[in-house]
């Protein structure tokens, strides 16, 4: 399980698998990708 930041939560908020307490629970390597790409995303804003 992987704690992500609320600004990385809200950002996919309609993919499933994510959680209102910010964890998110990974079943395949796609979502793994899928979610990678949203942090990076999320890092460069801040960045």
């Amino acid at each position: 399980m992987i704690d992500l930041s609320d600004a990385t939560v809200g950002a996919a908020t309609e993919r499933e698998g994510y959680m209102k307490d910010g964890t998110v629970v990974l079943e395949e390597k796609k979502d793994m990708q899928t979610i990678l790409n949203c942090i990076k995303s999320v890092i460069k804003c801040y960045n």
